[in-house]
């Protein structure tokens, strides 16, 4: 098994600068750090979880696995066995390999399942305070000290940026762009972008694979974006004055 070499500050300062613009969402941090922070760890499945009421986990955001409703990841109890569940709880990264001798210790974690086929590392960490992450990787490997440090930094860095994304009011944002909203509720930016591309004439199919999403979340989106501008449907939406 191999222990990976990596650029290890490089990776931290362009996920921090990253994280660093305000305009970035939930997704867009997730998608950023599977193609650029982890790279080299080359992750099949990445899946964040954010603590709900206190004992479960909800489906923040991910990258890897279908989103449409119908698939979507359940509610994780944090009373769970599974190594996302134990980073959270115990505030430490978890490194299995998928042999009978690490998985006896989480029986929760679901191996049948045909989104991790073929899987031979999990590892999950805790996110401050607020959750956890957890990836799945086709490859087999172990990590340094030093490896651990740059993972349990990426947690802390991507929890504030997550954090940030859920609590940041876009009134401002959108004042700028001098669209009439009708209710207190502002459009998000991606909200923003996607109602650039319902001007442009665009389905919902064609914005979620220009844009990288699912056709369910873009529907979702678009439901909200009707009741911010108090809209019966796409019609009247791009009939208001830009």
């Amino acid at each position: 098994m191999d222990t990976l070499d990596i650029d290890f500050m490089a990776k931290i300062l362009e996920l921090s600068q990253f994280t660093g613009d305000m305009h970035s969402d939930v997704d867009d941090i997730s998608r950023f750090i599977v193609v650029r922070t982890l790279s080299e760890f080359d992750p099949v499945v990445f899946y964040v979880g954010w603590i709900h009421d206190g004992f479960e986990l909800v489906e923040l955001t991910g990258f890897g696995y279908s989103r449409d409703l119908e698939n979507s990841v359940k509610n994780i109890p944090l009373r769970a066995k599974n190594p996302l569940t134990f980073s959270v709880t115990h505030n430490k990264l978890v490194l299995i390999h998928n042999t009978k001798a690490d998985l006896k210790d989480f029986p929760d974690l679901d191996t049948d399942d045909p989104r991790i086929k073929g899987w031979k590392t999990c590892l999950a960490w805790p996110i401050n305070s607020h959750g956890g992450a957890i990836a799945f990787f086709n490859s087999e490997f172990e990590l340094s000290n030093l490896s651990e440090k740059f993972i349990m930094t990426i947690g802390s860095i991507s929890g504030l940026a997550f954090k940030i994304a859920l609590d940041c009011d876009w009134t401002a944002y959108a004042r700028k762009s001098q669209k009439v909203v009708v209710n207190n509720d502002a459009p998000t930016p991606r909200q923003e972008i996607i109602i650039k591309r319902m001007r442009n004439g665009l389905s919902n199919k064609a914005i979620a694979l220009e844009l990288g999403y699912s056709e369910s979340l873009i529907r979702q989106e678009t439901i909200a974006i009707y009741k911010i501008f108090s809209v019966a449907g796409r019609k009247e939406l791009v009939a208001i004055p830009e």
